[in-house]
């Protein structure tokens, strides 16, 4: 499954990667529309400490706050292809949502269908019913687990990266590579042979 949505991918389709001034040991980078100014547009900047992301368009989606990655990452790696997931978790914290629940929930009732899962179907299917049309939260979702007879070890199922975030981050990440790739990468027979001639 993929965070980045059709419709995200259209929204960066037009754009081009400009570096703009920045002193010292940082980066900057806007991914703009021409002819838009800074409508719809992400600026990225790269730190010693980090990168972060922030304008109409980042992390969360329009008028969102933006995003500041983990420690130590910077414009080497995020220029060039990363894991969705892998790219989100130095971005990005996971919460318990809903949605992801109820997909958890019918994948379980499948696997108990094709005897690959233990547990009682008809309380799964409750679950999955009161996920559709109840709005459980997550500690209703949890006792719901536990009256099936399901062991919650680790993790609560239906937690994932905040979904419409994890899209937008993926999707200007994958657009600012690609551009930043095609206008500022050094290609490798350029760089020649550093031992030898």
């Amino acid at each position: 499954m993929s965070y980045v949505t059709a419709g995200m991918k259209d929204a960066l389709k037009n754009h081009v990667l400009e570096e703009v001034p920045a002193g010292g040991e940082f980066r900057a980078f806007y991914l703009k529309e021409p002819g838009h100014g800074r409508m719809n547009s992400t600026l990225f900047i790269f730190t010693p400490e980090g990168i972060v992301i922030m304008g109409d368009l980042c992390p969360g989606g329009p008028k969102n706050q933006g995003s500041i990655s983990d420690f130590n990452y910077g414009l080497g790696w995020f220029s060039r292809p990363q894991g969705e997931w892998y790219l989100c978790s130095k971005f990005l914290r996971k919460v318990w949502q809903s949605e992801a629940a109820l997909e958890w929930v019918q994948d379980h009732i499948k696997a108990i269908e094709k005897g690959e899962e233990a547990g009682d179907i008809e309380e799964f299917r409750e679950i999955e019913s009161d996920l559709q049309y109840q709005n459980l939260d997550a500690g209703h979702f949890h006792d719901a687990l536990e009256t099936a007879g399901y062991d919650i070890d680790g993790e609560l199922p239906g937690e994932d990266f905040p979904r419409n975030t994890a899209g937008w981050l993926c999707a200007l990440q994958q657009k600012f590579a690609e551009l930043y790739q095609a206008k500022y990468a050094v290609p490798v027979a350029a760089q020649g042979n550093a031992t030898g001639p």
